[in-house]
């Protein structure tokens, strides 16, 4: 099986590999056919967007644990999609993964693990889908606006479930 590997540019990023080419050029000449680079993402394209990938990497220097969280991780909760953390397993993002079982959490800068993470999620599709699965009642049980009463501010106001496919494949032709 292939995975799926969506990168959407962030214009605040500007001197990265991914948004000077390079991330292209590279992904090219490895003919890596399934890493896909996608512009920055309106709001309210975020619940079709965040369902591209087949699983999510966060990165969070441990340093930074506790002064800030990375707010893609709860957009992926809510997309219902597996996350792999590079970070700390002790942090707030990281206990949530291990307690409810919806992702994988590699210390930062074990690049060996992170491989071996990429590939279990390549090699048995029916847990990474167990994990989304996961992933999303952990966002209905603890963020939803029934939780908290702010959802659309994850949702981009709608308030729909973030796991429609069909917007999210058009968006996959698009370049």
């Amino acid at each position: 099986m292939n995975i799926r590997v969506v990168l959407c540019l962030i214009p605040c990023l500007l001197a990265t590999s991914a948004t000077s080419g390079r991330g292209r050029d590279e992904a090219a000449a490895n003919g890596l056919r399934t890493v896909f680079f996608r512009p920055h993402q309106p709001r309210e394209q975020l619940r079709f967007s965040l369902t591209l990938a087949d699983v999510h990497l966060v990165l969070q220097k441990p340093e930074l644990e506790g002064l800030i969280l990375p707010s893609k991780a709860y957009g992926v909760f809510a997309a219902g999609r597996p996350m792999i953390l590079m970070g700390a397993a002790d942090g707030e993002i990281g206990r949530l993964l291990v307690e409810a079982d919806c992702g994988e959490v590699v210390r930062s800068g074990d690049c060996d693990a992170l491989v071996s993470s990429i590939l279990v999620m390549m090699n048995a599709p029916d847990r990474g889908e167990a994990m989304g699965q996961r992933a999303r009642a952990l966002f209905e049980q603890r963020f939803s606006k029934t939780a908290t009463g702010r959802l659309g501010k994850v949702t981009g106001g709608s308030g729909e479930s973030m796991t429609t496919a069909a917007p999210a494949a058009r968006m996959m032709e698009r370049q």
